[in-house]
């Protein structure tokens, strides 16, 4: 039943009125707190786009007043309530044990290799996580959240091979993840790095941003791509 209400989010993500009307339908369906927090996560972020979109905008909040009554320290602290009592159901059907909400721990360190998720505007926007547990539920994540960006803390696996000769004239290459079952056609001397891109913006084409660390650079780069207008190395 509410699937084409994800559906039509996810197709617009840029635009707050599909998650108002999901809010909507949420509170009659008696889930206040869930349409409470796509309200004020969309109002947060008109706000934090009327001062620059910058982390300024939360980190004045982080170190706010408390007891600030100003419309934005309100939401803000609305925001952290929700969140605190019920992330974990709100990213049900996925194992929340291992993951930090970033939300309620914006700029603390987190543990080096700890799964996290950032809630904007109603929905996870972000998430940081293995391989392996994007592999198994990337897509039913994608199918229930209009995610953003996708930080792979481990490299994904590929394997690569040749297709039969075209006729002698070409010789054309093939790559897939080795637990799916469709593949792409790749040149055969294209680095590893930029396929396994290929095959992330092709299996994920809704994700704008993919980041892993890389095997063609210098140990500790990372490559993203942005937006599927190419590569950013960083």
């Amino acid at each position: 039943m509410i699937q084409p209400f994800l559906d039509a989010i996810i197709a617009n993500p840029g635009e707050d009125g599909p998650r108002l009307v999901f809010a909507d339908y949420l509170e009659e369906q008696g889930e206040c707190d869930r349409a409470e927090l796509i309200r004020v996560q969309c109002k947060i972020s008109a706000i934090q786009t009327e001062c620059g979109g910058s982390d300024e905008f939360y980190k004045r909040l982080f170190h706010a007043n408390h007891d600030c009554q100003c419309l934005t320290c309100v939401l803000v602290r609305r925001e952290h309530e929700l969140l605190g009592n019920h992330w974990t159901e709100w990213y049900t059907p996925f194992p929340a044990s291992s993951t930090i909400c970033r939300n309620l721990a914006r700029w603390a360190t987190l543990p080096l290799g700890a799964g996290s998720i950032l809630f904007r505007r109603g929905f996870v926007d972000e998430i940081a996580c293995p391989w392996e547990a994007w592999d198994r539920r990337g897509d039913s994540i994608a199918r229930h959240h209009p995610v953003r960006e996708v930080k792979l803390l481990t490299p994904p696996e590929i394997e690569r091979g040749i297709h039969d000769l075209g006729g002698g004239y070409a010789v054309r290459g093939w790559a897939q993840f080795p637990s799916q079952n469709w593949r792409i056609s790749v040149r055969p001397d294209q680095p590893t790095d930029t396929v396994i891109h290929l095959l992330l913006k092709e299996r994920w084409p809704t994700i704008s941003v993919f980041s892993f660390p890389a095997r063609d650079l210098p140990r500790g780069a990372t490559t993203d791509i942005l937006d599927g207008r190419g590569w950013v190395m960083r």
